[in-house]
C-alpha cells in the first residue's frame, strides 16, 4: 500500500509550530527527553502534541533525517505522511 503524502501545512497552524520547532531542536539536541527509539530499527520517534515524528539520527555525519511526520494513531503503520525532511545536526561548522 502507497504512503499518501500530505502537506504540512494542511494542518492546524499550532500543530505545524510545534512540530517545526521539534524538529529544529532535534538539530542540537537529536535524542530529546521523551524521544524513544523505535525497537528492531535504527529510527527514532518524538511525539509532538498529536502527532510523531519518525527520524533517523546520523551521529559521525551529524545528520538527522526525519522519515515521516504521522497523526500518533498509526504512524508506525502505513497511512498518511505529512512530510519527509533532513535536518543537520548542531547547525553550520
Amino acid at each position: 500500500m502507497e504512503e499518501e503524502m500530505i502537506n504540512l501545512l494542511v494542518l492546524p497552524k499550532q500543530a505545524q509550530i510545534e512540530i517545526a520547532r521539534a524538529i529544529d531542536c532535534l538539530a542540537d539536541t537529536p535524542r530529546p527527553s521523551g524521544c524513544k527509539k523505535l525497537r528492531g530499527t535504527d529510527l527514532w520517534r518524538l511525539r509532538v502534541g498529536r502527532y510523531r515524528v519518525v527520524y533517523a539520527i546520523d551521529d559521525e555525519d551529524r545528520l538527522v533525517t526525519v522519515i515521516k511526520v504521522a497523526p500518533t494513531a498509526g504512524s508506525y503503520l502505513s497511512g498518511a505522511v505529512i512530510f519527509p525532511a533532513s535536518s543537520p545536526l548542531g547547525g553550520e561548522d
